[in-house]
């Protein structure tokens, strides 16, 4: 897990997991449950700058929109 910013973030990320951020703001805390999508799990870390897992994950990206529209065309 990592510490962000000045008013206390945590946040915990995995892969197949959902995403905890547990707010601070002074005297208050606040927590929100966020799930994890296809595209946050496939596009957080593009800062890699490798275009062949760029296109892997394009790849990929496109072959799981095509699934989902014919699992959506059949029902």
């Amino acid at each position: 897990f990592s510490v962000v910013g000045e008013k206390g973030d945590l946040y915990f990320n995995g892969l197949n997991t959902s995403k905890f951020k547990f707010f601070y703001n002074y005297e208050k805390s606040c927590i929100k449950f966020l799930t994890l999508s296809y595209l946050y799990k496939n596009f957080y870390e593009l800062y890699l700058q490798n275009n062949l897992q760029i296109f892997m994950v394009l790849t990929n990206f496109c072959q799981y929109l095509n699934f989902k529209k014919i699992e959506n065309f059949e029902n």
